[in-house]
């Protein structure tokens, strides 16, 4: 791999916001690009991907999925999905389509020749990602009641441009055109919720495309499949389905305005990239190009928050999704965010979470 492949695969990376790691002929990692809340790629499934015969996206445990590609220097590109805590098909279908897409985008750059779908062989350790699109009596009564898709895409492009009322109006045609499918037929409650989880992803997806930084959009989406979890009824599943749309085009339109504002656009981007890093103004003077007096001075008239205040408040959302999808130590958290240590972490997130590190942590595994 020279320089330009390692472009390719790191703006492959920031389009797909799948993880990708490439190993030297020892299978010693090179470099990687994955998402900052994102663990890295196990050693056993690294094992795996090396002794594969041909092309295979394996399908792990809780949606996530992964594969390889041999390249011809010997080195060796992993195409990672991380497993969500929700474990759902559609979380699943959706990790391995998506995996595919990015396996079929780096054949094509490295060996200049399509890859097709029947040269993919699946490998699951849940039910194999391949069988997912098999019907069974159920959903074969239900094929021709499901929704209309031109509707759905029109629904979902007017949450992605932030057009609350046209979104209702697609919402009533969509409603009238056909029901919901069935994921789970023996349990309405959980049906009604594991439907809803689909539509909060297709959400957290519209929102990105409409322009909310991912992180931010990442954190609506588990802060909403929480709540939805809370609920016992369907009745009150389908008032919250009701609700949520409109919270997410509100926030959509609260984080969007400043992207017009190049500057603060920056800052924010600059923040995001380098979460687990101090974060110094100094600094983020030098990489956007501009003094320190005249950046704090635009971000607190454009946001109404000083920098400093958005730097502690973004590593509190990965602080949370730290201790909410891994099992790390609190001290190596804190240090890895740029805390002095784990007192100083926890006096930080009870000040904003009104809880500490630890009682945060155990109210989501509560909630698993």
């Amino acid at each position: 791999m020279n320089e330009t492949d390692f472009y390719f695969v790191e703006q492959l990376h920031q389009i797909s916001q799948l993880s990708f790691f490439v190993y030297d002929n020892h299978r010693n990692l090179l470099k990687g690009f994955k998402p900052v809340i994102s663990p890295d790629f196990p050693q056993q499934y690294l094992k795996r991907a090396v002794q594969q015969q041909k092309i295979t996206i394996y399908s792990v445990k809780n949606g996530g999925c992964f594969t390889a590609v041999g390249l011809n220097d010997g080195k060796l590109l992993v195409i990672w999905q991380a497993p969500s805590r929700l474990v759902q098909l559609s979380v699943e279908k959706q990790a391995s389509c998506r995996v595919k897409a990015a396996l079929q985008l780096c054949y094509f750059n490295f060996y200049h020749k399509r890859l097709f779908d029947q040269q993919i062989n699946f490998l699951s350790e849940s039910p194999p990602v391949n069988q997912i699109y098999q019907q069974t009596p159920e959903t074969q009564r239900d094929v021709l009641a499901h929704s209309d898709y031109l509707l759905e895409t029109k629904a979902f492009e007017a949450i992605q441009n932030g057009n609350l009322s046209e979104f209702q109006l697609r919402l009533n045609q969509l409603l009238q055109s056909g029901k919901p499918g069935t994921l789970v037929p023996e349990n309405e409650v959980r049906n009604m919720k594991d439907v809803m989880i689909t539509g909060i992803t297709l959400l957290t997806r519209a929102v990105i495309k409409g322009g909310m930084l991912p992180e931010i959009a990442y954190e609506m989406s588990d802060i909403s499949i929480q709540n939805l979890e809370k609920l016992s009824s369907v009745p009150e599943v389908i008032t919250y389905m009701k609700q949520l749309p409109e919270a997410f085009i509100e926030k959509l339109q609260a984080t969007t305005k400043y992207a017009n504002v190049p500057v603060v656009f920056a800052i924010q981007e600059y923040v995001f990239k380098h979460l687990t890093e101090k974060i110094t103004l100094d600094d983020l003077a030098t990489a956007v190009g501009y003094s320190k007096n005249y950046l704090t001075r635009l971000f607190k008239d454009k946001t109404g928050l000083t920098i400093s205040s958005y730097i502690r408040r973004q590593k509190m959302l990965e602080a949370k999704n730290q201790l909410a999808s891994t099992n790390r130590p609190i001290s190596k958290i804190a240090v890895d965010l740029g805390f002095v240590d784990q007192s100083h972490l926890t006096k930080v997130f009870n000040h904003y979470e009104k809880m500490t590190p630890q009682e945060y942590r155990k109210q989501c595994r509560l909630l698993e």
